[in-house]
């Protein structure tokens, strides 16, 4: 409904224009009353006011891939059928584009993008119609190139700064909490900025300039959308809700083997579909999470880290994914947790916390991977060898996940 909406120019309606025909059979599909007549053609101006769907509230940039196969639709055949098939042709052409342009640009930990770009869930959400497949794109596209920074010998040039500027703003606009990727970069070696003009300045102008700029074009891109959309910048809970310890919550949520929410969490990273309706069997998960662990311990040829620098992004990579970890927590907790009709306002964990929230966060942990070599340290004859590998090993898990989706619905 979102990407419709965006496709005809409603950016930030309360109520969107849908026409008759797509509404009535979206309203049958939900009680599973499915008809033949996705093929034919509809009356695009035969249209009645509805709301703008679930995730009316989301920037409009993270439904251009799919408005833009919906526009090619319309002007082909408007069919309901084809409408939703092009959309998501969209979404995955986009998804297969950008994170290819990841995976070839990115200087540090190369084949572990490699990994996480193809887990099932990632496949499965880009050829949907999600907004999520915008969102990962952008969280990867900024942590690769946060990291090549720290690998970097060579000045940072204009073109990667803008990169940094205009990718950050994206990454504010999908989801808030995803500014606290820019920590990092406080921690950015000097020696790639040029050195101040003046002597005594105790700090590089030209790389706190960098990340007072980014900040600033963020809260804009967050601010200029609020005020679109027409919602305040801080929205406050207005739920009630008990005075229940965050140490309580967050135990419950990731570690109570009791309430067994960690295997929902667990399993959701790499491959929960279609609204947790089936997931990927222990096998899938076991290789899932083995290909990625593999590829994290594997000694590329790519330029290393310093020592130095590696402590530095070692330990912020960390705090950061731990600061995601319990902002998510308490956004999903006071946001829809204690609502009466989920867990009420005692609730004791963040019901609602899924595991798609983390997969593209696992870029995060490349730089432990980088620690753990000095240990543990997976090598190939050749490069090509090891690219071998992991494609027969994704190509397995994928194939996997196809021949389960087939059955699981044929057999319904």
């Amino acid at each position: 409904m979102r990407a419709y909406a965006v496709s005809s120019g409603q950016l930030a309606a309360k109520k969107c224009q849908y026409p008759k025909q797509v509404m009535k059979q979206a309203r049958d599909a939900v009680q599973k009353q499915y008809t033949d007549e996705y093929a034919k053609t509809i009356d695009l101006s035969d249209e009645q006011t509805a709301g703008c769907g679930s995730a009316a509230s989301y920037s409009p940039i993270m439904y251009i891939p799919q408005s833009t196969g919906i526009l090619a639709a319309k002007a082909v055949h408007p069919s309901s059928g084809l409408l939703v098939l092009l959309g998501r042709l969209g979404n995955l052409l986009f998804y297969s584009f950008a994170i290819f342009l990841i995976i070839k640009y990115v200087r540090v930990g190369k084949w572990v993008f490699v990994a996480i770009g193809t887990f099932p869930l990632m496949i499965h959400s880009a050829a949907s119609m999600s907004g999520d497949v915008v969102n990962n794109v952008a969280i990867l596209a900024f942590i690769a190139l946060t990291i090549s920074l720290f690998a970097q010998k060579t000045k940072i040039s204009r073109i990667q700064m803008v990169a940094l500027v205009l990718i950050g703003g994206i990454v504010a606009l999908t989801k808030p909490t995803n500014v606290l990727l820019f920590f990092p970069l406080l921690f950015l070696p000097t020696k790639i900025f040029v050195k101040n003009s003046v002597n005594h300045i105790p700090f590089n102008v030209h790389k706190w300039g960098l990340g007072l700029l980014l900040a600033v074009f963020s809260l804009l891109c967050i601010a200029l959308w609020q005020h679109i959309y027409n919602a305040p910048l801080i929205a406050a809970s207005s739920l009630h809700h008990d005075d229940v310890s965050p140490i309580r919550i967050l135990f419950n949520t990731y570690m109570n083997p009791v309430l067994g929410y960690t295997d929902f969490i667990t399993k959701g990273v790499v491959g929960s579909f279609s609204s947790y309706q089936y997931n990927l069997p222990i096998i899938g998960l076991v290789l899932s999470y083995g290909l990625f662990a593999t590829t994290l311990l594997y000694r590329d040829q790519l330029r290393p880290i310093e020592s130095r620098q590696l402590r530095s992004i070692l330990m912020t990579n960390i705090a950061v994914f731990m600061l995601f970890s319990m902002a998510i927590t308490y956004a999903m907790y006071t946001q829809w947790a204690i609502l009466p009709s989920v867990l009420g306002h005692s609730a004791t964990w963040a019901e609602g916390v899924q595991g798609r929230y983390f997969t593209p966060f696992l870029a995060l942990l490349i730089p432990i991977g980088i620690w753990l070599r000095r240990y543990i340290r997976i090598s190939a004859s050749t490069p090509a060898t090891f690219g071998l590998i992991v494609f027969v090993w994704a190509g397995s898990i994928l194939a996997f996940y196809i021949f389960q989706t087939y059955w699981t619905f044929r057999l319904l």
